[in-house]
Order: C-alpha cells, then sequence, then structure tokens
C-alpha cells in the first residue's frame, strides 16, 4: 500500500469516527451545555510521562480531546477524573506497555495507531459512555485483540479495524452489544466475511 492511499484510509477512519462521536452526542445530549466554554483539545508529541503529567495539569478541568503521537520515551501513563474527555488517540507509542483510564464520564472512543505494542494493556475503571475502539496499522493478534477489548467487552458497540494483517478468526459473539464492525485491509478476517456476518452484526468492509 502506497503512503498516499495509507494516508488516505486514515483520514477516511478520522473522520468516520468523528462523524460517529457527533452521532452519539446527538442521541444523548451533549454534556457541555454553556456555550461560552470551549472544547479543549490537547495534542502531545514525542513526551514522556513527567511531561504528560504537567501538560494534562494544566487542562485537565477542561480537556475533550486527547492525541499523544511518535512518543518512544512513554512506557506507561494514566488518565483519571478528566470529566469531560472524550476522545483518545495514541499512535506511534512503540514502548508503551500499559494505560489506566479511571473517572472519565463521558469518554466515548479510543483510538490506537501505528507502531504501538500489540501486547499493549488498557485498564478501564468507571468509564460508563465507552463503547468504541478503533485500532489501525498494528500487529495485534485475535487473542491479544480480545485482552485489549475485555474491560469493554459487555458494552462494546463499535469497532473499527483497518490494516490489522494478522488478525484470522475473531469470536464477535463474546460483545453482546456490539452492533456495527468496519474492516479495511485486515485480510485473515475478510476471507471469513460470511462468517462474521452471519452473527447479524452489521459489518462494512473496504476494498
Amino acid at each position: 500500500m502506497n503512503i498516499v492511499k495509507k494516508l488516505t484510509k486514515i483520514v477516511i477512519l478520522a473522520m468516520s469516527l468523528i462523524i460517529l462521536t457527533f452521532s452519539l452526542n446527538a442521541k444523548r445530549g451533549s454534556f457541555i451545555s454553556d456555550p461560552y466554554i470551549q472544547i479543549a483539545r490537547l495534542d502531545l508529541n514525542n513526551i514522556n510521562e513527567d511531561t504528560l503529567k504537567k501538560e494534562l495539569q494544566k487542562v485537565r478541568h477542561k480537556l475533550d480531546y486527547l492525541y499523544i503521537f511518535n512518543s518512544s520515551e512513554l512506557s506507561t501513563f494514566n488518565l483519571g477524573n478528566l470529566k469531560r474527555l472524550q476522545d483518545i488517540t495514541i499512535s506511534n507509542c512503540p514502548y508503551l506497555k500499559s494505560v489506566n483510564i479511571s473517572n472519565c464520564d463521558y469518554l466515548q472512543k479510543i483510538f490506537i495507531s501505528g507502531s504501538t505494542p500489540s501486547n499493549l494493556s488498557i485498564k478501564i475503571n468507571n468509564c460508563p459512555l465507552l463503547q468504541l475502539f478503533a485500532i489501525s496499522d498494528s500487529d495485534i493478534n485475535d487473542q491479544e485483540l480480545q485482552s485489549l477489548l475485555s474491560p469493554v467487552k459487555d458494552r462494546l458497540s463499535t469497532l473499527y479495524l483497518s490494516s490489522c494483517k494478522n488478525l484470522q478468526d475473531i469470536d464477535l459473539k463474546i460483545y453482546p452489544s456490539l452492533d456495527f464492525l468496519s474492516l479495511d485491509d485486515c485480510p485473515g478476517l475478510q476471507q471469513n466475511i460470511k462468517e462474521l456476518r452471519a452473527t447479524g452484526i452489521e459489518i462494512e468492509t473496504f476494498e
């Protein structure tokens, strides 16, 4: 896959996730009722855990979107009591091993992409609205995916998988709330598309 095609797919995926977030907010009612409250987005590139803590401290009461990119010094971090946080993106953090997320009342989705370890462990506690995961350009395998999604397996409703070529046979029956699955450049799963669709879950595929 050439770089232009790859970037185009990532942009399309990101836009799809943004549209879905707006849709989820519309169904639930936006939690930001004051029109004068500004949405806060924090983009962090090439950081370590200490820097992340300092940056979060500055905006923790108004942070809506957190994006962490290209951070080879980051091995673990904790996110707690970020009451407005809706969206977490982690991209190209090759040594990241564990993430702990707790008490994020409005967190809706997590997007993981790039050279992030396939054995990344995410522990989630008291994030009642989290029901969407997106994973792109990952070496994750079937067992690792099941382990990664285990904290939200009972309420996961939407799953995006893009360029995850080690996935072969995922058991959709263990996700009782899953109603939408998007597959792009996941040949092992797409060759078994009939079996996946037999579960009754809506499945979107890209050629």
